[in-house]
Order: C-alpha cells, then structure tokens, then sequence
C-alpha cells in the first residue's frame, strides 16, 4: 500500500492543506490513543529547508568550545545540551548558527525557535524524561525539533530518515517514545502501525 521509500527530493505539499484533506483518515489510522497535533517548527512555516549534517556538527562543535570557555579555571560545569544554544546567543545573538543555501540563522533565531519548539512539546503533555522520537529529514526543524525536545525536559530520539517503517515502530516501541515529531509525508507511511506503539500519545506534524 505504502511505497518502501521516502524521495526527500519530491516537492513538498501544504501542512494546511494536508492536514485538512487527510486529518480523519490519518486519526482513523491511527486509533483512539493516539492525538494528532500540528505546528510549525519554523516561524517561517513548513518550507523545506535543509541543513546537512556537517552544518549540525559545525554548530555543535561551536556550542561545545563555547561551553568550555566557560568554565571558570578550568574547573567542570554541567551544561545541559540546549544551554549551549542558549548561552552562545547571550555572547553574540548575531552569529550564524545554520545557514541553508541563501536561508541562515543566527544562533538567537536559533534559540528563539528551540523555545518555540519546548513550549509546543510542554503543551502537548511531555513531562520530565518521556522521549520525543525526531523522524524528519536533514532540515532546520530537525535541529529545532531536538535541542526542543532537551529543552522542554524530554529525552529526544533521533530516528534515520532512511528507514522503513517496520524498523521505525521497533525504534518507537523499544525506546517507549510518547512524542512523534515527523512529516505528513512521512506520518502517511507509518499511519497504518503506529496502533501497535503503546507508549506513542502525541504525534506532531511539521
């Protein structure tokens, strides 16, 4: 019924107009227990825009010398991952964070956005350690979507877009997630089981 494959490249429809046309179908899908919910990890709305993974290593390798600039006389300090973000954009909110082709973020953007991410987490009913499960290709909301998930309490749990869905329900069921975070182009291939993943309370379409 579903292809066994996500082309990443194909053209991107309308959150709006997805949800509208497919929000009875994809609830029936998906059973009683589990809510479906929208929002937009990009003020900027659900445009496809990317970032590959030597942008997210640049940033989090940024985040990390900034962390140990911090400490004072070379002592220990623990920092939580999404205070990193926090504090890089206290010392220079208009440094580059992530930059996609002609679109970038500076790291308060990024900060802003990581925010806008924990409080859409915290209203959708994730309490402290719960897991938040990230399946989204290489995009800005992905790196939204995890450093939110931190930042709200949650434990996030990046799955590879290059699964299938088989291996996607094994990944949710083993690691108890209650938070999906995905695409409605990738919530269609996992519709017809995510039934069969108890813990799973919440999906949230980007």
């Amino acid at each position: 019924m579903y292809p066994d494959t996500f082309d990443s490249s194909a053209d991107r429809v309308d959150l709006s107009e997805v949800v509208g046309e497919m929000e009875s179908e994809l609830s029936c899908l998906l059973g009683p227990s589990i809510r479906l919910a929208t929002g937009s990890l990009l003020a900027g709305g659900p445009a496809a825009i990317r970032a590959g993974h030597e942008e997210i290593v640049d940033l989090l390798r940024h985040l990390a010398l900034d962390a140990h600039d911090a400490m004072p006389g070379g002592g220990t300090v623990t920092v939580l991952i999404h205070e990193l973000i926090q504090g890089r954009a206290s010392i220079d909110p208009a440094a580059p964070a992530l930059k996609d082709g002609p679109r970038e973020w500076s790291y308060q953007e990024l900060a802003d956005e990581v925010a806008q991410v924990a409080s859409l987490l915290l209203d959708a009913g994730l309490e402290r350690w719960e897991r938040v499960a990230v399946y989204m290709d290489k995009r800005l909301e992905t790196v939204a979507a995890l450093f939110g998930a931190a930042a709200a309490g949650g434990v996030f749990v990046p799955v590879n877009p290059l699964l299938k869905p088989e291996q996607v329900y094994h990944i949710l069921q083993d690691c108890n997630v209650r938070i999906l975070v995905t695409t409605p182009e990738r919530l269609v291939l996992l519709a017809v089981g995510l039934h069969a993943c108890r813990d799973l309370r919440t999906v949230v379409l980007v």
